[in-house]
């Protein structure tokens, strides 16, 4: 597995990054395990998203992910499991940064209940909303949504839009609450429905992929230029400043006195 493995971190990095972070790049994590799970043939797998693999299995994949990039999942990896990781991959990220305000999933819920009898009017009010994103959040709602946009049209898998709000809904918010858990899919819901209407494609194009220097960027820690300029000048300080290696020096700095020998 390691060959697989490019630009290692020594402690886990990526999936404590905010979206805002990437900078309007869909983060790499998201978009290789959707590239990976339309390799396995996802859209042909029954029950992807709803169907569940061994913690153990989800955990090992969840944490190698975090780092580096692999150049090639392993065979073993079936669609079913990686679907098990982008679920645990988008509730972590959304624990840290909502990909969703909780303002903007309630006015959706809004225009949901008041323009459900008109499917254009609908359309238009949830584009407006989408429209008014952070270019990070969008860009990644967008691929995010449209492929299970298109996962929903595949009939092979069982899972339509219903479905797959139902599975999905609490890792986009999961800080809701049991009784909030329902809202969470009749949100989502339309949005995978109308995906291909709601977002546009230039949100998720190409160029918002993450390249390797994009990702060698984003794995370095920040520091701040003050912070270099201080620390140099406290080793400075240090250096200028150390006691010189005396022993006799040492010892009446340290008051440190030997027993007395009476003879």
């Amino acid at each position: 597995m390691g060959e697989a493995l490019i630009f290692p971190v020594k402690s886990p990095h990526f999936l404590t990054k905010s979206w805002s972070e990437y900078d309007g790049c869909i983060p790499f994590i998201i978009s290789d395990l959707i590239t990976a799970i339309k390799e396995r043939n996802g859209f042909e797998t029954d029950g992807i998203f709803r169907v569940k693999v061994e913690n153990v299995k989800i955990d090992e994949r969840y944490e190698s992910l975090d780092s580096g990039k692999m150049r090639k999942f392993p065979e073993s990896d079936t669609a079913i499991l990686l679907s098990c990781v982008l679920k645990k991959v988008l509730q972590t990220l959304c624990m840290i940064d909502p990909l969703f305000t909780i303002q903007q999933i309630q006015s959706i819920l809004q225009i949901v209940e008041t323009k459900s009898a008109n499917e254009e009017d609908l359309i238009n009010e949830l584009r407006r909303i989408v429209i008014g994103m952070d270019k990070s959040h969008r860009c990644s709602a967008a691929y995010i949504i449209s492929f299970l946009g298109e996962l929903s049209q595949h009939s092979n898998t069982r899972m339509d839009a219903e479905n797959l709000s139902i599975c999905i809904g609490v890792c986009i918010y999961p800080k809701a609450d049991a009784t909030f858990v329902m809202k969470l899919q009749k949100f989502l819901r339309p949005l995978i429905e109308h995906a291909d209407k709601i977002f546009e494609k230039e949100w998720y194009s190409d160029d918002k992929i993450m390249t390797d220097e994009q990702i060698i960027k984003y794995s370095r820690p920040i520091v701040e230029q003050y912070d270099i300029q201080i620390e140099s000048e406290r080793r400075l300080y240090q250096s200028l400043s150390k006691i010189p290696i005396d022993q006799k020096y040492n010892e009446e700095i340290l008051e440190y006195h030997y027993p007395i020998i009476i003879e």
